[in-house]
């Protein structure tokens, strides 16, 4: 599945392994809010890219379920 939208919030979260992830909240032009994990920060980091709100950004992945939320 392929999203397009702007950033609306961006959530680092902790891993059970104490690794930091990043998560962020997608809403797209159509007004549905997507759940997006987008992996490790180190990794992130290592590939010079960052992420803040109001970025516009497409997103390609496939839909899982996590403590019961659904994501990207």
């Amino acid at each position: 599945m392929t999203y397009g939208g702007i950033v609306s919030e961006v959530v680092p979260t902790k891993g059970s392994d104490g690794s930091v992830g990043v998560h962020l909240t997608l809403a797209t032009a159509r007004g549905a809010a997507v759940k997006v994990q987008l992996g490790p920060a180190v990794f992130i980091g290592m590939n010079d890219a960052s992420f803040i709100a109001d970025d516009q950004v497409l997103v390609t992945g496939a839909l899982v379920t996590h403590d019961g939320e659904v994501a990207l």
